[in-house]
Order: structure tokens, then sequence, then C-alpha cells
């Protein structure tokens, strides 16, 4: 049973685990800690002990040999082997996965799982070799917002956007902010905004974050960092925007209709000095210029994905666009 789709391959593990595992599971991911993610929170819901291999450390020999060695005290074993990318040419690990003893359940895992399908009847796979960079984004964010409702909190929508710019370059220094912030939260059952920038510590750049307000809200926009930004900072930055927009589409509705109080109401972690800021500027700003920008992120996002896409022009074409329709009012 193969899943190219985290949420479907969870969504079994939910149904079927503990009661129901199988003896072997696959996890075909590039990134290394994206990759132990996965298979940590699959040993917790298997159960049982567990013991880790790598086929760069330990022998495909030395590993078939730990299959048919049985444990004295754990009445459920789960073995992991990584990296089996590198297995040697000509190494078959087939015939040792097709018959496991009871109580054994193996998870497989590296950057591409190539012998699953002489072995698709027992195995589960996650494969996230053909990946899309916009749907690792989503993904990670999505994991992101799992962790944090897994440490007994909630997330603003600023500060779960802020942090997202932060998913595709370093998800393992992110997951370390996240376990800092739901400590530092203490009692309080929310992460804001305001936490986040008390005491995030990530290097990478903030830049997309500041990029977007000036992009949305009229600013001055620096094109040499913006160019900068890679495939996958870029899907991150869509995000980033779209909250822009969203934003700023609250606030200009809510003036329009003279109706204040809502845009605290939808954004009561905002801070008051950029909530003034953003009133400000909205009331230069009619609602159809955030609207059509909405509308307008939405395509460049559909052409984004295709393979012949020129990101950076599509970029400054719907900047273009939205300068236009700010020179109109």
């Amino acid at each position: 049973m193969k899943f190219i789709k985290t949420e479907a391959f969870e969504k079994q593990l939910d149904e079927s685990l503990p009661e129901h595992p199988s003896p072997l599971y696959g996890v075909a991911l590039a990134d290394p800690f994206e990759r132990q993610f996965v298979i940590e929170r699959l040993i917790e819901q298997i159960g049982g002990e567990a013991h880790w291999m790598r086929s760069s450390e330990t022998s495909l020999s030395a590993f078939i040999e730990e299959l048919d060695s049985p444990s004295l005290f754990a009445s459920k074993r789960v073995l992991v082997y990584d990296e089996v990318e590198k297995l040697k040419k000509g190494e078959s690990i087939e015939v040792a996965l097709t018959d496991l003893p009871d109580g054994m359940h193996v998870i497989c895992a590296g950057s591409a799982i190539r012998f699953y399908e002489p072995l698709k009847k027992e195995m589960v796979l996650l494969d996230l070799s053909g990946e899309k960079p916009w749907e690792r984004t989503s993904r990670l964010k999505r994991w992101l917002l799992q962790e944090v409702k897994r440490g007994g909190k909630t997330m603003t929508a600023d500060a779960a956007a802020y942090l997202s710019e932060f998913c595709s370059a370093n998800f393992e220094a992110l997951m370390q902010e996240v376990q800092k912030l739901i400590t530092y939260v203490g009692d309080a059952p929310e992460i804001d905004l305001q936490a986040v920038r008390s005491i995030a510590t990530l290097q990478v750049s903030q830049k997309g974050w500041h990029l977007s307000e000036a992009i949305i809200w009229g600013g001055d926009i620096h094109f040499p960092t913006l160019h900068r930004l890679d495939a996958q900072e870029i899907y991150s930055f869509l995000g980033q925007l779209r909250y822009q927009l969203q934003l700023g589409l609250v606030v200009a509705s809510c003036l329009k209709r003279k109706e204040e109080q809502m845009i605290q109401q939808e954004y009561p972690k905002l801070p008051h000095k950029s909530l003034e800021k953003y009133k400000r500027l909205a009331q230069t700003l009619s609602v159809t210029y955030f609207k059509e920008g909405l509308k307008d992120l939405f395509e460049l996002e559909l052409q984004s994905r295709m393979k012949v896409a020129n990101l950076p022009l599509l970029l400054d074409r719907f900047i273009a666009g939205l300068k236009t329709r700010m020179a109109h009012g």
C-alpha cells in the first residue's frame, strides 16, 4: 500500500494503530530530519522496543541477523533500517522482509525505496520522493501546527505565518524553536506573534515577512533580495503574501462598514502599533484592491506550479498589478 501524501498516510496509521500494525513500513523522504520526524511518530504509534540501524554504519547481513535475533524481554520490536538507498548494487533485502517473525515490525527508510514492488503486499509506504516544492511547504507548515497541538497549545494565524517562513530552510531548528515557545508561554493556551518575536533565535533571514508587507502595503521593495529567493523560499513567501492580503481585506472592509471593533475581534493578538499602521494604510486602498490581489495571487500560484514557470518574472508581474491598482486608488 503506497501513499504519496502525508495526510492519507497519517489517516491510515490512525485507523490501524496500535491494534493492527503492519509488519513492514517504508518512508521515502530526502531530508534526514524530516524522515526521522515521520519515523519517530510511527514508532510511537506502533509501540514496543525500537532499535535504529543505518546502512552506512551497519551491513545488510548484520541487519538480517538482527531480524532473526529474538528479544527475551519485548513482545513487540520495531527495527528501523535507514539510508537504504545506500545499499550496494546487487544486495537484495526483499527476501529477508517477506516473512518477518511474530512481533517484529520493520521500518525501511531513505531518500528512495527501490524495492517496494516485490513487497507491495507487505509494505505500507509513504513515498515523498516525487513531492513538489509547494507540497513540501504545505506539509511542513501542517507539521508545525501539529507539533504545537501536541504541546497542548494553539497558535495565532500571524504567528504561524511568520514561523512558516522558516519551514523549508531549517525545519529541524524550527521544531526546536516550537518546543522553546511551548515552554515560554507557560500556562497560556496560545502562542502569539509577540511570543515568537520575543524568543525566536532562528538564524534564517526574516526577509520574507518584511518583503511581503512592503509589497502588499506599498513599502520599499528590495528586488535583488526578492529575486534571490529559491524555489522552497518562494512557496513559503506566497503564504506570507496571502496573509497580508487577507489582513488588508478585513481591515479595509471593516473601515468601509465603520466597524473598526471587528478588526480587533478578527486579529486580537495584532499589536496596537501595527493595527494603527494597517488602518492608516487601508484608508488609501480599497476593498477591491485586496480582493483583486488575492485573485492575482491565486493565478500566480497556479502558474508557479508549471515546469516552465519563471518565478521571478511572475512575482514582478504580480507586483506590477498591485502598483497599478494602488496608483488608481
